[in-house]
């Protein structure tokens, strides 16, 4: 009887050591998921905070441009493809919030141009283009 028990209590260790290191493992692949999980999470709002993002809208009779990411816009430039500024546009930086307006030269513009808009930031040089209707609908 003695034997059994003995058996029974060896048997149970056993298992109790098995599942341990086993829970363990699986803790410890599910630890190394999070840890890359919150390097990635962390990385992308590091850039995000490294980032600018200047934004054009028309507003019928001037274009506005704004920084609206959350980092200095620096040689900033933007050009039409297919008309003029009364100006030209270029700044040798935009702070976060920054807007700075532009009319178009006098005469008669198109109906749709591509504004241009070029800069760097703590990413590196970037650029977008927007089309844009100068012509309100219906006219």
């Amino acid at each position: 009887m003695e034997i059994v028990s003995l058996c029974i209590s060896i048997i149970t260790a056993l298992f109790a050591v098995v599942v341990y290191f086993c829970h363990d493992r699986r803790l410890k692949k599910q630890e190394i998921l999070l840890n890359e999980i919150a390097l990635a999470k962390a990385q992308k709002e590091n850039e995000a905070s490294i980032q600018a993002e200047i934004f054009v809208e028309w507003d019928g009779h001037v274009f506005i441009f704004e920084n609206r990411g959350k980092d200095i816009a620096k040689n900033v430039s933007a050009s039409c493809n297919n008309y003029d500024f009364d100006r030209p546009f270029s700044k040798s930086f935009m702070q976060p919030g920054e807007r700075v307006q532009r009319s178009l030269r006098p005469g008669s513009p198109p109906e749709r141009t591509i504004v241009e808009c070029k800069w760097e930031d703590g990413t590196g040089p970037r650029s977008k283009s927007y089309e844009i209707d100068l012509l309100p609908p219906g006219f």
